[in-house]
């Protein structure tokens, strides 16, 4: 692998040799219109607050993996409880 070599990677999830581009899209009819919001961050999230800490959600690239909770809580719940200091630690 060099610098100067040029990689396609799969973005129809069709590919039979991922991460790299087969030409498999060409077969689904995939799409690659890119329609991420790609204004400021700013202008789509909301910024919940509490005493100790502060959450910044931007929502709309969510991908729900899960990573804003653990077997007890989850970020919005663990802002409320932020004085307890087993919650912070988290």
């Amino acid at each position: 692998m060099s610098a100067e070599d040029t990689y396609r990677l799969c973005r129809c999830g069709q590919s039979g040799s991922k991460p790299s581009c087969d030409g498999s899209h060409t077969n689904v009819r995939f799409d690659g219109t890119e329609s991420a919001d790609s204004g400021p961050i700013s202008n789509r999230s909301k910024t919940f607050r509490s005493r100790k800490i502060s959450i910044q959600e931007d929502h709309p690239i969510c991908v729900h993996s899960g990573f804003c909770r653990d077997t007890v809580f989850d970020i919005w719940s663990m802002r409320r409880h932020s004085s307890d200091p087993e919650v912070l630690a988290k």
